[in-house]
């Protein structure tokens, strides 16, 4: 098994507490026993890194695993997916080019807000909701607000920018549309 719990335990002989390892971390304030829930995580940190670094020492690893901590460090990021709006969970649903165009436009302007929110982009719009009015290409704001996803929690504001974003992908011309393409390698996130 792989993951902070399983080493702590394994390692350090320490069972951590799974109670709040699901919940929505975005939350804000977060509530006091989740804090204390981090803070726990974050206490044993030095003392896995020392028992570990024993370890890989008595096994005549150390330097070796220093090297490749290095070189792990030193490794350019990997470069951005060209597209990765086609990793868009319910893409294959999506047929037509315009239809495309609409899935680019909605996760590109959710990922820009999401940067700027600093939260998940599934957060700010989920993949369902994109898929949905790309099939629909909606008219108007109304029409936009009738589909799973857009509804009654969004604000005014929040479903202007949506249509806006549909807008844009229906005003593109022909040739400004994306091309069918081979699916991504992988699953969807």
């Amino acid at each position: 098994r792989v993951g902070l719990g399983a080493m702590v335990e394994s390692v350090l002989g320490y069972a951590l507490e799974k109670g709040h390892s699901a919940v929505d971390w975005s939350t804000r304030p977060l509530p006091e026993p989740w804090l204390r829930y981090a803070a726990l995580d974050v206490e044993l940190l030095v003392d896995l890194r020392d028992a570990l670094e024993r370890e890989l020492e008595r096994q005549g690893k150390l330097e070796w695993a220093r090297q490749e901590f290095d070189a792990i460090a030193a490794a350019p990021p990997a470069p951005p997916r060209k597209d990765p709006w086609r990793r868009t969970s319910g893409m294959h649903k999506v047929r037509r080019r315009r239809q495309m165009a609409v899935v680019r436009e909605l996760w590109e302007s959710r990922d820009r807000i999401a940067q700027r929110r600093d939260v998940s982009p599934g957060k700010v719009l989920g993949d369902a909701a994109i898929v949905e009015a790309a099939l629909a290409l909606p008219a108007n704001a109304h029409a936009l607000s009738a589909l799973p996803g857009y509804g009654q929690r969004m604000g005014r504001r929040q479903l202007e920018q949506w249509m806006a974003a549909v807008d844009r992908a229906k005003a593109l011309s022909e040739n400004e549309l994306p091309q069918p393409g081979a699916s991504p390698a992988g699953p969807p996130p």
